[in-house]
């Protein structure tokens, strides 16, 4: 007869052999998806007029997009150390990011008038701050794999995007 304990050993190896190690090829296609959603949430927030039922759009995309981060951290934390060649291409990548997250910041921070209307400032500051924890969280495990000579590069873009992120949060708490 088989046991609960047989059937639990079963589902975890199972689960451990499909998860295995990601490549550079993955974390880009990652950071590609991230960007589609980066820019779906720019329409939604450029979209946005006010109302709450209105600001649905906008929760939709940032569910996407940090569903996006917490992939690319999953795959990023899988992938083994990068070369530099592999490093130096998503550091090209994110500097393509960057524009976008900060374009981004800009159209929501843009309807602050029409959140602060619908009483969704502080929701809005939130998930502002919820953002920003994970897209920290992804760019230290690319941080970490990134090749010794890119690490620097690596810093110095969550560094960017912190800071455009921390002046997002600023604003929607004053």
């Amino acid at each position: 007869m088989v046991t609960i304990k047989n059937l639990l050993f079963l589902a975890t190896a199972v689960t451990a052999l499909t998860i295995g190690k990601r490549d550079t090829a993955t974390i880009l296609n990652d950071i590609s998806v991230i960007n589609s959603d980066v820019q779906a949430l720019t329409t939604a927030a450029n979209n946005y007029n006010g109302g709450i039922l209105a600001a649905i759009p906008i929760l939709t995309a940032q569910n996407n997009l940090e569903a996006a981060i917490d992939q690319g951290t999953t795959d990023a934390q899988a992938t083994a150390q990068q070369t530099s060649a592999e490093s130096q291409s998503v550091i090209a990548a994110v500097n393509n990011l960057i524009p976008n997250i900060e374009a981004s910041l800009t159209a929501i921070r843009a309807k602050k008038a029409q959140f602060a209307a619908d009483g969704l400032t502080s929701t809005v500051q939130t998930s502002l701050a919820n953002l920003k924890a994970k897209t920290d969280t992804f760019s230290d495990a690319l941080i970490a794999i990134a090749s010794a000579d890119t690490k620097a590069t690596g810093t110095a873009q969550k560094a960017t995007i912190d800071a455009d992120f921390d002046a997002a949060i600023a604003d929607f708490a004053s």
